[in-house]
């Protein structure tokens, strides 16, 4: 009816998939931008376009879907699709819009949920040549921001092979080796960022000394120096008159500070992520008249 009415009427249309948690609401996305694009595909200039907009799931689930409670593959933010049609009422591109993703997440979970999906087959699924790379281990145990959570294996979940298949579609959307490799190594610095531990040294605080080699790993990842990324931890710039100065903070403040840093990373991330999807599908936007919205929400 939506395509219906889009063609007949000219006017673009929205389809919103609502539900509490585990009601169906992504696989209900999929088979509509399925039906979709099998049945009025073709219109674009890249020959795949159909497929790429439907590999990109994987990729955007691997990074933004976790298990809680309620659904083992639980959407931790919004995503509005829109498929854009030509004036032959054929779809020539797509584009994602992300909303509110639950940055809280990568830090801290409660005792029977998990962390972003992304970690969990990293740690457990990558191969051992980019573990070593990346300084992980396969006992998710050991990194604080995992630990807290469910940390043994999950019914209807498997790590390793679900790795092939988000390394797979990374490729499917056009993402060079650098790039794939760029995003493994952000995810797991803000693992590393976790492992970080603060006592007190003076009129503020400082990273302990058997954290240094972590300390020196993380910034390596970061493309920083790691003088500066533990001054940045633990002081903060106050400003005063016109005048800047550094001013030492409790560990109990450098802590709060510690895990912001992770979630902005992780946050930041994702937006790349999605900025990255859009490119493998994009549109001409001179040729596009309508567009169908397909909203999934996350759920309750």
């Amino acid at each position: 009816k939506a395509y219906r009415d889009m063609r007949n009427l000219g006017l673009s249309q929205s389809i919103m998939c609502s539900g509490e948690s585990g009601a169906g609401k992504t696989e209900s996305t999929k088979h509509l931008l399925r039906y979709l694009t099998d049945s009025y595909g073709g219109g674009g200039e890249t020959t795949d376009l159909e497929s790429r907009i439907l590999a990109a799931n994987p990729l955007l689930e691997s990074f933004g879907n976790a298990k809680t409670t309620r659904n083992n593959n639980s959407s931790r933010f919004g995503k509005f699709v829109e498929l854009h049609f030509n004036k032959n009422a054929l779809v020539i591109g797509a584009y994602i819009e992300h909303y509110l993703l639950e940055k809280s997440r990568c830090i801290s979970q409660t005792a029977e949920e998990r962390n972003y999906h992304v970690f969990y087959r990293m740690c457990k699924g990558a191969p051992e040549n980019m573990k070593t790379a990346l300084n992980l281990k396969s006992d998710v145990n050991v990194y604080n921001y995992m630990k807290h959570g469910k940390t043994v294996d999950v019914d209807g979940l498997d790590d390793v092979k679900d790795f092939a298949v988000m390394e797979k579609s990374m490729t499917d959307c056009g993402m060079e080796a650098k790039e794939k490799s760029n995003a493994f190594r952000i995810s797991a610095a803000v693992l590393h960022i976790g492992q970080l531990v603060l006592g007190e040294a003076g009129d503020g605080c400082a990273i302990n000394g058997d954290c240094k080699a972590t300390l020196g790993g993380l910034a390596a990842m970061l493309g920083l120096d790691a003088d500066a990324v533990e001054k940045a931890i633990c002081f903060k710039t106050i400003s005063i008159a016109g005048s800047e100065s550094a001013k030492g903070m409790t560990p109990e403040q450098a802590l709060y500070g510690r895990d912001a840093l992770g979630k902005a990373l992780y946050s930041k991330l994702f937006d790349w992520i999605v900025e990255r999807c859009n490119l493998c599908f994009p549109y001409p936007k001179d040729k596009s008249v309508n567009y169908i919205g397909i909203l999934d929400i996350a759920g309750f």
